[in-house]
C-alpha cells in the first residue's frame, strides 16, 4: 500500500525524498474502469508524509477526484510522458537556470503542459490537474541536466558541423 511505501521512505536515512505517483492505464485503451488517484490513496497520506520533512516532495498525475489519462500514440500516460520529457531535457520549459529541473520548475511545467497535451490528444471534456506536495524550496533539485544537455549539444554540433560548412552549387 502507499502508506507502507511512505512509511519505509520516512524511516530511511535519505535526506531528500522525491515521490512520483501515477495511476493511469498507460498504453492501454481507456475504459470506464480506469483507476483514479483515489484508488487506494488518500490525499492526507501524502500531505502528512511531506508535512514535517524539509526535503520530501511528491508529484501526482492528477487531483484525487480526477482520472489520470493515457494516450496510446504517446505510449505513456500523458503526465508520465511530460515527466519523461522534463527529465530528459526535451522540455526546456521545465528547466530552471538552463539546466536544472527543480521541484518548482517541474511543478509549473506539469501544471501547464499536462492540460495542454490532454486537450490536444483527447476530444472530450476530460480534465487532469497535476499536483505537487511537499516542503522544499526552489533549491530542491530534482535533476541536474548539465552533462546530458552538453552531450546533446556536442552531438548536434558534430552532426551539423559539416552541413554548416558545406556549399551547394547547381548549374
Amino acid at each position: 500500500s502507499l502508506a507502507d511505501i511512505l512509511k519505509q521512505l520516512r524511516e530511511s536515512k535519505s535526506e531528500r525524498v522525491l515521490v512520483f505517483l501515477d495511476s493511469c492505464h498507460s498504453g492501454l485503451p481507456i475504459s470506464s474502469g480506469m483507476r483514479s488517484i483515489t484508488s487506494n490513496f488518500s490525499d492526507e497520506e501524502m500531505r502528512a508524509f511531506c508535512a514535517d520533512a524539509s526535503h520530501h516532495v511528491g508529484f501526482a498525475a492528477c487531483k484525487v477526484n480526477e482520472l489520470s489519462w493515457s494516450n496510446p500514440s504517446l505510449k505513456h500516460g500523458i503526465w508520465s510522458y511530460c515527466v519523461i520529457n522534463a527529465l530528459s531535457g526535451r522540455a526546456t520549459d521545465a528547466l530552471d537556470k538552463g539546466n536544472l529541473v527543480t521541484s518548482d520548475s517541474l511543478r509549473d511545467y506539469l501544471a501547464q503542459e499536462v492540460p495542454r497535451l490532454l486537450r490536444k490528444t483527447r476530444s472530450g471534456n476530460e480534465t487532469q490537474t497535476p499536483c505537487s506536495l511537499g516542503n522544499a524550496t526552489k533549491q530542491f533539485i530534482v535533476a541536474d541536466l548539465k552533462d546530458l544537455l552538453a552531450q546533446k549539444a556536442a552531438q548536434t554540433t558534430t552532426l551539423g558541423g559539416a552541413l554548416k560548412d558545406s556549399l551547394l552549387r547547381g548549374e
